[in-house]
């Protein structure tokens, strides 16, 4: 058989390679063509013919089932083993068995966007493709026995998984054999046995089909429901993938039942969709983004979501809340204002490059996470958060565009309190800071070539200083990445009733105490590893980047008004005009740059976990100027109406 498969794959691989056409925004020339294909072939009865014999010996030679149950479905395995068996997979590839049909797949569609033509295809050119290849409903008699089996296997699959733990814990209620899981099991038995036995096709109609069927809704349901109470439940990258393999494999079963059902149109889009499903799968079969991209979707939802809910924070509507984030920003600047006063002063220790990178990255740990636990804001920490919740607003209400505009103008004046409540303060304090150490200690804080320096590290031009304030950004996207991260570990692994629960500490600690520790930790876990986090990345970034000979550092808006003010106060503003202008642009495009990044790596993030389409941007672009033409004062300022 070997033989007889490799001759007829290239005979149809021959027939297949005048019908590719890959230019883009040309799909309807593309079918024109293959219609007048398949016209010639039709018109032609030994032609169709011969085709029909190949087709028929594959049909009844090849095994389907492992192409039925496996492609386009997601094995079992872990993240990083998934992805480190693609990579090998992808050095020194597999080789299925002869009578495997992914194999001829893999002969006939070798390139690697095959499947994006075979989508292409409209409605007329498979009906008269079907016509061709579906003669007296040859391919669903000769599939039949290959479906039958391949149900029964994807039925049990379906039951194992609907048992494992990870799910049966969200659901207590599904760990029983009455389950929709379970007894889906026994009736796709009960269906497939009547296939097998009287060898005919199943009705629409048939009352075990439409048990079958409403089986898997039930199930589909439960996925659901756990795909609805993320925020209740949290969720895991297994639990992702469980809830995926349980979709997919439900999706499969149902195209494999409208393959054998008596309806010939369900019957060939079901074969055609199935179809161009095992040909995508063969294409990105090592493909590490197609599979990291397929599962991510649930995680990145439950971690922006939770993002989100923080970002709502910092999000005012009212005067009062208004004035609040600007004394919240205020006090953030004191912060920074000493974290940019200790970063000099560890600068003049002699200590290990380590030590520096240890030393630096405590200073700004402890100083972020001073932040958080005081409720203290920083302007740039904000988008991370801020773009989460832009993008829930519009997953949320996706009736038109004027709430999205709405709510940009709520985020940009937030932002621009929060960074105007942070500069009124830090730079102030970093001139104070100069002429006070310079007043009280034999030695100024920083020699003259020292502050200057600092202002030629901030210059927009003559510097790198754009490049760095790039990098902040992205440490403050992952940050905030981090930390919805952390607050969704914490809610899926009922670490509050843990700790509270704890065997030990319960023995030690009196309930009240061990009540309010678990509420702190379940409050501020998350915010204190993620600012902890980018602490680190701030301080230890030019020392990792020395010590690979790579001429990278951070600059932040904050840090460089802080160290703009120490510089001018050293020379108490004796410096060329154009030095003092430059330093106040160089802090302001340096703020634009770390807003920009960390807002729209966010706001991407958010927009493709909840599968939101941008394709109307302009409009919401033109919404947003035409709100600031009505009322710019509201991307400034709280409307007069709230106060």
């Amino acid at each position: 058989m070997a033989n007889t498969l490799r001759h007829i794959t290239e005979e149809i691989r021959k027939q297949i390679h005048p019908f590719r056409f890959h230019q883009k925004g040309k799909q309807e020339v593309m079918n024109q063509q293959i219609r007048q294909k398949l016209s010639d072939l039709s018109a032609d009865d030994d032609a169709c013919g011969k085709l029909r014999n190949q087709i028929q010996v594959i049909a009844k030679e090849a095994n389907f089932v492992n192409a039925f149950t496996e492609s386009g479905i997601f094995s079992g395995s872990g993240l990083l083993s998934e992805i480190l068996r693609r990579i090998s997979l992808s050095l020194l590839p597999e080789v299925y068995s002869p009578h495997d049909f992914r194999g001829f797949i893999q002969r006939v569609f070798f390139k690697n966007n095959d499947f994006k033509w075979l989508n292409a295809l409209d409605e007329e050119t498979i009906q008269r493709l079907w016509t061709i290849l579906n003669k007296d409903h040859f391919l669903r008699k000769a599939l039949r026995p290959s479906i039958a089996n391949s149900l029964v296997v994807l039925s049990h699959r379906i039951a194992v998984l609907g048992l494992e733990n990870e799910l049966a814990d969200k659901m207590p209620e599904l760990d029983k054999l009455d389950s929709p899981f379970m007894e889906q099991s026994a009736s796709i038995i009960h269906l497939v046995s009547i296939i097998e036995k009287e060898q005919i096709v199943v009705s629409t109609h048939d009352s075990s089909l439409n048990e079958v069927l409403s089986l898997l809704q039930k199930c589909e349901d439960i996925i659901q429901t756990l795909r609805e109470k993320r925020n209740e439940y949290g969720i895991s990258f297994s639990l992702s993938l469980i809830l995926v393999r349980l979709k997919q494999m439900i999706i499969r079963m149902r195209l494999l039942l409208d393959i054998v059902v008596d309806d010939d149109e369900k019957n060939r889009m079901a074969f055609f969709c199935l179809f161009s499903e095992i040909v995508k799968s063969e294409n990105n079969r090592y493909s590490i983004r197609y599979y990291v991209g397929k599962n991510s979707d649930l995680i990145a939802y439950q971690v922006t979501e939770h993002a989100s809910k923080s970002g709502s924070h910092y999000i005012t509507s009212d005067v009062k809340g208004y004035w609040q984030l600007f004394r919240d920003s205020m006090q953030g600047g004191v912060f920074v204002g000493f974290m940019a006063l200790f970063k000099i002063l560890i600068y003049y220790l002699r200590i290990s490059p380590f030590g520096y990178a240890f030393m630096y990255s405590l200073n700004y740990a402890s100083g972020f996470v001073g932040m958080h636990l005081t409720h203290s804001a920083l302007a740039t920490k904000q988008p991370a958060l801020t773009a989460q919740a832009l993008a829930t607003s519009i997953d949320k209400d996706k009736s038109g565009n004027r709430q999205f505009a709405e709510m940009t103008a709520k985020i940009f004046r937030s932002q621009f309190v929060s960074f105007m409540g942070n500069l009124v303060v830090v730079f102030p304090l970093g001139l104070c800071i100069a002429l006070l150490y310079s007043w009280l200690m034999p030695e100024p804080l920083t020699p003259d070539e020292k502050a200057m320096q600092l202002l030629n590290e901030i210059h927009p031009f003559h510097s790198r200083s754009l490049i760095y304030a790039g990098i902040a950004g992205f440490y403050l996207f992952l940050s905030g990445l981090l930390s919805g991260y952390i607050e969704n570990l914490v809610v899926y692994a009922v670490l509050k009733e843990r700790i509270v629960q704890h065997p030990i500490f319960s023995r030690w600690i009196k309930h009240g105490s061990l009540s309010r520790l678990a509420g702190f930790v379940d409050r501020n876990a998350g915010g204190i590893v993620g600012n902890a986090f980018f602490g680190l990345c701030m301080g230890s970034t030019p020392i990792i980047g020395s010590f690979f000979g790579l001429d990278l550092d951070v600059r932040h808006i904050t840090f460089a008004a802080a160290n703009s003010g120490i510089a001018l106060g050293h020379f108490m503003f004796d410096v060329p005009l154009l030095t003092i202008i430059m330093a106040f642009v160089g802090v302001s495009m340096i703020g634009f740059t770390n807003f920009m990044v960390s807002f729209l790596l966010s706001f991407m993030l958010a927009v493709k976990a909840r599968s939101i389409s941008l394709s109307g941007y302009k409009y919401l672009l033109i919404e947003i100027w035409q709100l600031f033409k009505r009322r710019p004062r509201t991307f400034f300022f709280p409307p007069r109406s709230s106060v």
